[in-house]
């Protein structure tokens, strides 16, 4: 029992400052995000666009 209390207590101390680090890494991973998912897009149209290219 004792060991399961230092173990909680060791878990709840550093979740403040995770929760911040959580905060900015999200945005920075919403951006990355959008700008992957935006270069995905374009490959993916530009694919599309040439095969439909060649079909025609």
């Amino acid at each position: 029992m004792s060991n399961k209390k230092t173990r909680r207590v060791q878990e709840i101390r550093p979740v403040p400052p995770v929760k911040n680090s959580k905060r900015i890494s999200d945005k920075k991973s919403l951006a990355m995000r959008i700008f992957i998912l935006a270069l995905a897009g374009v490959m993916v149209l530009s694919v599309f666009g040439a095969i439909i290219l060649q079909l025609l």
